[in-house]
């Protein structure tokens, strides 16, 4: 299903020992809220702005409104995990449950999904005040869940003037920066499919 948001405080949490068996959150599609059962989720990906829950429903049709017919091929997957928050207010102490989603690693997902190419996993990050040299970023503007990406490049041995400053890397990198300016590089193991900047057209506003 497409959903805009999902809470992240857990309701009324039943458990099986240490399990918890039942847990309810609220999330929400354009004007509409609904109910999800966090045993119930079994994949949660974003694109677009959008989050799309692959969700074992005992009822299908009481969902069947939010339902999309595939993911987008460029959705990414993200993590997610149930975890207790204890809060502390003077002599009170209460714990509430929550659903944590992950997006450490969407961005390096989306690189990979759009060149078709693998991605490493270690990234380099560089400040807004950088500026490349030797080569040019194509503009896009591309929603996951935690990112905005304004624009993409590839470059071989990526170099940028910070504060007057050549800082120089060697390999070939995906170049990315998002919407507060930082640059995040993943060096790239293989060769770029080379449609990825006609695929880009598409993915402009």
């Amino acid at each position: 299903m497409r959903l805009d948001h999902i809470d992240s405080e857990i309701k009324w949490p039943e458990f099986d020992g240490e399990e918890m068996r039942v847990g309810w959150v609220d999330a929400f599609a354009g004007t509409k809220a609904l109910l999800l059962n966090v045993k119930w989720i079994r994949k949660i990906y974003a694109f677009g702005g959008k989050l799309y829950v692959v969700y074992d429903a005992e009822d299908a049709g009481r969902y069947e409104r939010f339902a999309v017919p595939s993911l987008p091929e460029l959705a990414v997957e993200l993590k997610f995990e149930i975890y207790e928050d204890r809060i502390h207010d003077g002599d009170h102490r209460c714990r509430i449950y929550r659903l944590a989603i992950d997006a450490a690693d969407e961005v390096r997902q989306f690189v990979s999904k759009l060149m078709r190419v693998e991605v490493g996993h270690n990234y380099l990050m560089l400040l807004p005040q950088s500026r490349p040299l030797n080569f040019t970023l194509a503009p896009i503007d591309v929603a996951l869940f935690g990112h905005y990406i304004r624009g993409i490049a590839v470059a071989e041995n990526p170099a940028f003037d910070f504060l007057g400053e050549r800082d120089e890397y060697r390999g070939r990198y995906a170049v990315v920066v998002d919407d507060d300016g930082f640059y995040t590089l993943f060096r790239i193991k293989g060769e770029p499919d080379p449609s990825y900047l006609a695929r880009l057209q598409g993915l402009r506003q």
